[in-house]
């Protein structure tokens, strides 16, 4: 199994940290979106990353399919995301919260770089 993208990411700190957490194993390629678009677009046709290239092949993209999938490897026991009731939701609104932050700030840095 292996992770595209590289940690300066948010998404892809995101997910890398939450498998090492968890003690699952990966390989992780740090390919960019910038130079590394064309190879990207091999295992995620919108070419984003993070992407994870499960060991049959099949790719998750989205960080919030990625980690809903490490926390099925991890097990209910171990998951990093409650499974239902009010723990989940409070949760869940955190994690919104702390995505709409990470979009913001990508946004932020994407226009000073390509629209100074």
């Amino acid at each position: 199994m292996f992770l595209i993208g590289m940690f300066d990411s948010p998404f892809v700190r995101r997910v890398a940290i939450s498998m090492k957490l968890l003690d699952i194993p990966f390989e992780h390629r740090n390919w960019s979106v910038g130079k590394d678009f064309d190879r990207i677009r091999e295992f995620n046709p919108l070419g984003r990353v993070p992407t994870l290239v499960l060991d049959g092949g099949d790719p998750l993209m989205e960080s919030a399919a990625i980690l809903d999938h490490v926390d099925e490897l991890a097990g209910p026991e171990r998951a990093l995301l409650p499974r239902s009731g009010a723990e989940r939701r409070a949760a869940l609104r955190l994690l919104a919260v702390a995505i709409g932050a990470a979009e913001k700030g990508v946004a932020q840095v994407y226009e000073e770089i390509f629209r100074p």
